[in-house]
């Protein structure tokens, strides 16, 4: 009973000495409040107002850390009731960039700090703040806190357009990075990834369907995002116009994979017809590497603008003939296993 009675002693002047290894937790429904959120200490109530002066003269960072530091434990949730304030007018620049820098000296200190309810924090910041930069703080913290709970966030700021919901998606630069943390961290097989990723290819922005071919990585899962992306320019190459489109057709045609039954060929070949030698090129490379079928009728158009150019001419002439050898050894191959199920019967 003694030993109990020591141990319990020397708890208790631990939890004294070290206050950081008390479990501390936000209140997020008190963090809602606002200004209007009370606090019984006089000093730590001014230190709070002290946050949304924009001419106080104690530096920031040490502010911010003072009030974590306090010791009823309520610090955190001060912190956290700032940071989901609101943000001034778009009008007002000066209480704007103030607000910003505010919430970001917020983040950095929430970043070294453990307690329940954080995650909630910054699932609400996501929804509600349009400051890019803090809201790219906020993903990374929030993904490595909870990376399950966060994803469903993190997929709705890649989706801009009429569906976005969270202001911070309205800006391209914003979706480009969410949608880069849903492939690193999610994978390309997830189903938010998918939508998020069917969303910039098919309906977003182009340079949005660039960006999602550049965090595509390599391998089977990716090939129909691939082929999509480039079904979507190919009628912008078509009509002779040299934009974006054209940068996403040259990205496209070095991982694309085209049989000479899909339904992109007959595109394919409009395309090389009104595309030029460079698009030709492009074609000619992937039918050399086996991911695009060389069909009659885009053998016919390579030729002519073959004629053009030797070097083309030359690329597309042992493409093609090294296309007949694989197709009769295919069969070939074909062939030898009909007979072998026929003798096996």
């Amino acid at each position: 009973m003694t030993k109990l009675i020591y141990l319990a002693g020397f708890l208790v002047l631990l939890m004294c000495l070290c206050p950081s290894l008390v479990a501390e937790s936000i209140d997020v429904e008190r963090a809602q409040l606002g200004k209007k959120i009370r606090i019984s200490d006089r000093a730590l109530a001014r230190d709070y107002n002290r946050l949304y002066e924009r001419h106080f003269a104690l530096p920031t960072a040490w502010l911010v850390y003072r009030i974590a530091e306090e010791e009823s434990g309520t610090g955190l949730t001060l912190l956290a009731s700032r940071l989901l304030q609101p943000a001034p007018a778009a009008n007002n620049l000066m209480e704007r960039q103030f607000d910003r820098e505010m919430k970001l000296a917020i983040l950095r200190e929430l970043r070294f700090r453990e307690a329940m309810g954080m995650p909630e924090v910054y699932a609400r910041l996501l929804q509600q703040s349009a400051f890019t930069d803090v809201v790219e703080m906020a993903v990374l913290d929030a993904v490595s806190l909870d990376k399950d709970d966060v994803a469903k966030h993190v997929s709705r700021l890649a989706v801009g357009g009429v569906g976005a919901d969270y202001p911070a998606s309205s800006d391209l630069k914003m979706r480009q990075f969410a949608l880069r943390i849903m492939v690193q961290h999610y994978g390309i097989e997830n189903p938010l990834t998918i939508h998020a990723m069917r969303q910039a290819i098919t309906h977003d922005h182009l340079l949005a369907s660039l960006a999602a071919l550049e965090v595509l990585p390599k391998g089977p899962a990716s090939d129909g995002f691939v082929a999509t992306a480039l079904s979507r320019v190919l009628p912008a190459i078509t009509a002779g116009r040299h934009d974006v489109s054209w940068v996403i057709a040259q990205r496209s045609l070095r991982r694309v994979r085209i049989d000479a039954k899909s339904p992109l060929m007959p595109a394919l070949v409009q395309a090389v017809r009104q595309g030029g030698l460079h698009l030709a090129h492009a074609v000619v490379a992937g039918v050399r590497e086996g991911r695009i079928a060389l069909s009659a009728e885009l053998y016919q158009a390579l030729a002519l603008i073959a004629k053009e150019d030797r070097i083309l001419s030359m690329v597309l002439e042992d493409a093609s003939r090294r296309t007949s050898v694989e197709d009769r050894f295919k069969r070939i191959e074909d062939a030898r296993a009909r007979v072998l199920d026929f003798l096996v019967e």
